[in-house]
């Protein structure tokens, strides 16, 4: 356009291709927020349930395998990291899209807080040397994740096992109360939302 303009001057001609292409997009844009508007919603919550699922499957990978090397960590800390990133970039999109309210996206902030920080302290776990396996903080694990992943993916309220007496209560024990608690908060609120907007 522009070498069209310098060879043979139109007048105008430039900013109505600007405006035209501008236009264009903010209309694709509205008439896909339109079309398909729960589309990235419904996705979210599959998203997060994988997320958690693979943070703490990676949690526990690395207490099962204490100081022995295994190259399977790499691949759970690899997998934990990626499935994550997809939820910040799914709360993003909503955040940009003007999908859901500040307060929502505050706590589904929190909840990918919370899953940096589950990763992060068995990555911290993996170095130093996990304890002696504690098959009782597996099977805790284990439980919370699925019923973590059954909460953020049924309309009902699933309740989590009562917490064990653990004699670690190291950062990585905290991180995974922590990412309890970010998505209970989460997944209340949600439905409070959405049990509102039925009452309307």
């Amino acid at each position: 356009m522009l070498l069209s303009d310098y060879i043979r001057p139109a007048d105008g001609l430039i900013w109505a291709r600007v405006i035209n292409e501008s236009l264009g997009a903010c209309l694709g844009l509205a008439a896909s927020l339109l079309l398909w508007p729960d589309k990235e919603v419904n996705s979210l919550a599959g998203l997060i349930a994988g997320a958690i699922n693979s943070n703490m499957e990676f949690a526990c990978a690395v207490l099962r395998h204490q100081n022995e090397p295994n190259e399977d960590l790499d691949q759970f800390q690899r997998e934990a990291g990626v499935t994550s990133t997809h939820v910040e970039i799914a709360r993003e999109r909503l955040s940009l899209a003007g999908r859901q309210r500040s307060a929502d996206l505050e706590l589904l902030g929190e909840v990918t807080v919370a899953l940096r920080s589950v990763c992060g302290a068995a990555a911290v776990l993996e170095i130093s040397g996990p304890p002696e396996i504690n098959e009782k903080r597996l099977e805790y694990y284990e439980s919370i994740s699925a019923n973590l992943q059954s909460q953020i993916s049924s309309s009902t309220n699933v309740a989590l096992p009562p917490m064990p007496v653990l004699e670690s209560n190291d950062d990585l024990d905290r991180a995974a109360q922590t990412l309890v608690a970010a998505v209970h908060s989460y997944v209340t609120d949600t439905r409070n939302r959405m049990k509102r907007a039925e009452d309307y």
